[in-house]
């Protein structure tokens, strides 16, 4: 009886040459074998992947832990968003709460208004009120609002 033995020019990178049939089907089992753990091997590298860029948003569900003032503290700071009103401004710089803020308080705790003192104490009595503030204000709005409007210019008739 006649055995036919085939050759096959085996184009894998891992065996070079010419092998028999049986020995290349025996190759591409092993080959076989090696690529489904070599997906596994890849499968396992994303999941691991995965989980460590998932791990940080984990830590990020949680909103921060709020700080509630204590009752022990007289004048608990604002939030760090809020924009202080003037009325919280002149009553925080205002340590004697007579309603007269004097250049040393306002240099203390309310810099705007130190900063133009001599033009909100018209009256020069040497302290400013909140009125006197806001009529200051109104007045630099005013100023502003003057500077920004186009000259008229005039028109010949």
């Amino acid at each position: 009886m006649n055995v036919w033995r085939f050759t096959l020019n085996c184009r894998c990178p891992r065996v070079r040459g010419v092998v028999g049939f049986t020995d290349c089907q025996r190759i591409a089992g092993k080959l076989r074998a090696l690529q489904s753990e070599d997906t596994k091997m890849r499968l396992v590298f994303a999941a691991a992947a995965l989980a460590l860029f998932a791990a940080p948003s984990y830590a990020q569900t949680a909103p921060p832990a709020a700080v509630t003032p204590t009752a022990s503290s007289p004048a608990a700071a604002p939030a760090p968003h809020h924009r202080a009103t003037m009325d919280e401004r002149f009553a925080n710089a205002n340590t004697t709460h007579d309603g007269h803020l004097t250049l040393a308080q306002a240099k203390a705790g309310y810099s705007t208004v130190a900063r133009h003192f001599t033009e909100i104490d018209t009256a020069k009595n040497g302290y400013v009120t909140e009125d006197n503030i806001r009529a200051w204000e109104k007045a630099a709005r005013e100023r502003r609002h003057e500077a920004q409007q186009p000259a008229a210019t005039p028109t010949k008739g």
